[in-house]
């Protein structure tokens, strides 16, 4: 068995932050975490959470945050509350390197005061005196790469790449050798399913090219590679979209989630 996986259902370290209520519509992945021991949090009556989080659901989340493991995995809603990866990181104690895959940079400045959102939470994180680590986005498009962060050290990864490399031997795994496989900090992974091509899975936001093996084929090489610490996973559907496509998404949505739950943190 490769590194990384769960040999049994043991989902102690894993847990869900439930803010839209989406996850009703996974009644398999629910029961199968709930029976494996995973935490779940629970946020839906919680106001200033809808893509921007105010002081006070900030607060709200981090002592709730605090009585789950921070070494683990977080499945955190839909792709409205990315920002929610910001909280869990401000919880590890020892540097680590952060890789990201989403179809979009979520480096925006704020566009009032410095209030945290989805669409600028990695600007955050860059910006915070106290972080050394080195931060990779893999899955965006190039005409979407903030220079102001890659001049900061940002590593990029984009679609046009990615679609380049395809069916080169070697050629993406070089790409990610170079820019995320190297290292000796542990690392954090976030997944926003945004990165996914909507032939094959549906968000509510646009999306990008990766398949759906081909998203996991590059985590699991990550797991080989480098010691990953936490990981958390976002990009569910929100109640319009669940309501114009209906349950077949909801299946595929609730199956790419239990992909998620081999994965091994300890």
């Amino acid at each position: 068995m490769k590194a990384g996986y769960y040999m049994q259902d043991d989902y102690g370290n894993v847990t869900l932050v439930n803010v839209s209520g989406i996850y009703d519509e996974q009644p398999l992945f629910i029961d199968k975490l709930k029976k494996g021991g995973a935490g779940v949090i629970d946020a839906v009556s919680m106001t200033g959470t809808n893509g921007y989080c105010d002081d006070m659901a900030k607060e709200n989340f981090r002592e709730m945050m605090k009585e789950y493991p921070t070494k683990g995995i977080h499945f955190i809603d839909g792709g409205n509350y990315h920002y929610l990866t910001l909280l869990w990181l401000s919880l590890i104690e020892e540097p680590f390197d952060l890789i990201v895959f989403d179809n979009h940079s979520d480096m925006q400045k704020p566009a009032f005061g410095d209030v945290l959102s989805c669409g600028g939470w990695i600007r955050n994180l860059v910006e915070d005196s106290g972080f050394k680590g080195k931060v990779t986005v893999v899955g965006v498009d190039k005409d979407n790469i903030d220079k102001e962060m890659k001049e900061l050290g940002v590593k990029f990864i984009t679609k046009q790449t990615i679609l380049k490399k395809r069916g080169q031997q070697y050629g993406l795994e070089n790409e990610l050798i170079d820019k995320c496989w190297t290292g000796k900090r542990p690392v954090y992974i976030s997944v926003d399913k945004d990165v996914l091509d909507e032939k094959e899975y549906k968000t509510n936001w646009n999306q990008g090219i990766m398949s759906v093996d081909e998203l996991f084929a590059i985590i699991e090489d990550t797991f080989e590679m480098r010691k990953v610490i936490g990981m958390d996973i976002c990009g569910e559907m929100d109640e319009a979209v669940n309501s114009e496509f209906g349950s077949i998404y909801n299946e595929i949505n609730q199956a790419v989630n239990m992909r998620f739950l081999k994965f091994r943190i300890s």
